[in-house]
């Protein structure tokens, strides 16, 4: 199994990732009834998204928080809805590919679910943690 390599490839993953993201008994309902997700619309922009964060090579000036705050009005995102997309994204990714870029994919993704939490519940409610990253050693880190 290779890593991510080229924008067909992060286009491939999202088609994957969204097919089952529509046929999800938790989500289905907030993508198509809620949002009135149009896939063939959204996958180039979030290609380009992906594109953006995974290769620094598209220009992405999309408005993420205004677009999931719109539907959030609508339909409150739980910490459930959260860890269900964010569990499908690493099953898909993990499914189609191996390596750094791989890698770095999930990290952003669970960066991007919790902030995005964040963003749009600021009160007490529970968020969903991101994995834990390892320690670096202490003999690596460099005094100032």
């Amino acid at each position: 199994m290779r890593d991510m390599q080229t924008r067909a490839d992060i286009d491939a993953l999202l088609r994957d990732f969204y097919t089952q993201l529509l046929d999800d008994a938790l989500l289905r309902h907030v993508f198509v009834d809620v949002a009135r997700m149009d896939l063939e619309e959204h996958l180039p922009v979030m290609g380009c998204f992906w594109e953006k964060v995974l290769f620094n090579s598209c220009d992405y000036n999309g408005q993420v928080m205004r677009v999931h705050r719109r539907i959030h009005d609508r339909e409150r995102f739980t910490p459930a809805y959260f860890e269900r997309w964010l569990a499908l994204w690493n099953q898909t990714t993990d499914r189609r590919h191996r390596g750094p870029v791989a890698a770095a994919a999930k990290r952003h993704a669970a960066r991007i679910a919790l902030a995005m939490q964040r963003n749009l519940d600021r009160d007490d409610s529970p968020v969903i943690r991101p994995p834990a990253q390892p320690e670096p050693h202490a003999g690596s880190l460099s005094r100032p």
